[in-house]
């Protein structure tokens, strides 16, 4: 498939088939174009064009048979060169150890990051949101002459939550959309819906500040690149960027850094104001790829082999020194305090926490391996927490908890989605589909019921798929309802 944006099923570079059509719309080639981008997209998405602005393509619509075809003209039978932001940070990145300040790519990529926050704040000034992008989204196209301009394939996709489609598409779940919207891509999704069909200035505010966030989450996967975004965040939203240390962020310039932190977490209001300091000159994108990544360094001696080089002298006194150290430190081995590296409150001295601890440690690693093992893992957490309850004044709460709990997710997600997936291939009774519907609808409720009240939501994706299959079996939610007699396919 061509790579011109995520929300098709489908997308190829193609010969139009009806030119004289296209003619009069696309005059300006001087003769109408031979070749187009053309994509299918799933059932239930749909496309609200938004207005042609800033040299932004648009997509027409035309039938083709039963099935709705998108198609986004070019001149020239070669489809046009083009980057997205991941193909642009991994070519620098590539060349970051010879880059001088000043180099002709250095200047290109402060250029298009200032011409994609010029266009976003053009769709601002028009009253319209960002709707739907990824880092693949944002495409930089090179005509023939040069010239550069940034076009944004998928904008003005949606998913209708009000249709018949049996499931979400593709795009939708990606765990990278997890990562640049604020509650996960179906929230963005009702929202953008919302406005569309309603279209007031306050769902739009509401929009328009996510989109700064959203920006600038865009710009930390264009300079850094996806594994260290997701090195920063996993498949959770990005809610911030590390400070440059040792471990997490060792490539970062302050200021660029700054900038782009201020937008992802809030501080910054417009998109406006997000390009206005990045064009400092101590804060252009371009200077992330002047700062060295620092050289491995070895790693420093332990504090025993601190004590023994301290104890060695030339006297029979250091003798006994070295033999004091060491049998200190076997003891302290062999008897002092150990820790999981699930929860750093409760020691191997806590006789009733402990075991528990070290078992759900041992069990973390190999859960995964098959279904017996992640029901054994759930059942641990679960009983984990049920002790934590009746241990209230204990050091620890049940904030340890959270990670074992997240550990589940990815499992939850693939089981539903098998699930369903055998509910579409063998229909059953209603009673029966809904039976088993609701048995994952419930898990995912203990396994919230576990975590604090304060926590971020987990499992909101896998909720809203069986939500949604549930309403379309004619049962309320997780909540249940009446039930009719026989069960539409899903």
């Amino acid at each position: 498939m061509v790579e011109w944006g995520v929300t098709a099923d489908t997308c190829a570079w193609e010969p139009i088939a009806y030119a004289a059509d296209l003619q009069s719309l696309y005059s300006e080639f001087g003769d109408y174009p031979s070749h187009a981008f053309v994509r299918e997209v799933a059932a239930g998405v749909e496309y609200h064009q938004p207005a042609s602005i800033g040299g932004l393509k648009t997509w027409l619509q035309r039938k083709d048979k039963w099935q709705t075809r998108f198609i986004m003209p070019y001149p020239g039978e070669t489809a046009p060169l083009s980057e997205d932001l991941l193909d642009i940070q991994a070519r620098l990145a590539g060349q970051r150890a010879t880059f001088k300040d000043g180099d002709a790519a250095l200047t290109r990529l402060d250029a298009i990051i200032d011409q994609f926050l010029g266009l976003v704040c053009e769709l601002h000034e028009n009253q319209m949101p960002l709707g739907f992008v990824h880092p693949r989204s944002v495409r930089f196209v090179r005509d023939a002459s040069g010239s550069e301009t940034v076009q944004l394939p998928d904008l003005g996709f949606v998913f209708d939550d009000k249709s018949r489609a049996s499931a979400l598409p593709d795009w939708l779940e990606d765990p990278s959309m997890k990562v640049l919207f604020d509650n996960g891509a179906e929230a963005r999704n009702e929202r953008y819906l919302e406005w569309l069909r309603k279209r007031t200035h306050g769902i739009f505010e509401l929009l328009r500040y996510d989109d700064v966030k959203i920006v600038g989450r865009l710009l930390a996967f264009a300079l850094a690149g996806d594994a260290e975004v997701r090195k920063w965040c996993g498949d959770r939203c990005l809610d911030g960027v590390p400070p440059p240390c040792g471990t997490l962020n060792d490539t970062a310039c302050d200021p660029v850094w700054r900038a782009i932190n201020k937008a992802i977490s809030g501080a910054t209001l417009s998109v406006a104001e997000l390009r206005e300091s990045l064009r400092c000159d101590d804060a252009r994108p371009s200077r992330h790829f002047l700062v060295k990544p620092p050289e491995e360094l070895p790693e420093p001696p332990g504090p025993l082999a601190t004590l023994l080089k301290k104890s060695v002298k030339p006297a029979a006194a250091s003798a006994g020194a070295i033999l004091v150290v060491w049998a200190t430190y076997a003891l302290w081995q062999a008897y002092g305090p150990h820790y999981t590296s699930i929860c750093r409150h409760v020691s191997s001295w806590d006789k009733d926490l402990y075991p528990s601890l070290e078992a759900l440690e041992a069990q973390k690693g190999t859960a995964a391996a098959s279904d017996e093992g992640k029901q054994r893992f759930l059942q641990s957490v679960r009983d984990y927490v049920a002790l934590l309850r009746t241990n209230p004044n204990r050091p620890c709460d049940e904030s340890c908890t959270e990670q074992l709990v997240a550990v589940s997710e990815p499992w939850i997600d693939d089981e539903i989605a098998v699930t369903l997936e055998n509910l579409r291939q063998q229909p059953r009774q209603t009673v029966e589909e809904v039976g088993i519907l609701k048995a994952k609808r419930t898990l995912i409720d203990e396994l919230n019921a576990l975590r604090r009240d304060t926590s971020p939501p987990l499992f909101q994706s896998a909720a809203r798929r069986l939500d949604r299959q549930l309403s379309l079996r004619g049962a309320n939610g997780a909540d249940g309802g009446s039930l009719p007699a026989k069960a539409a396919t899903p």
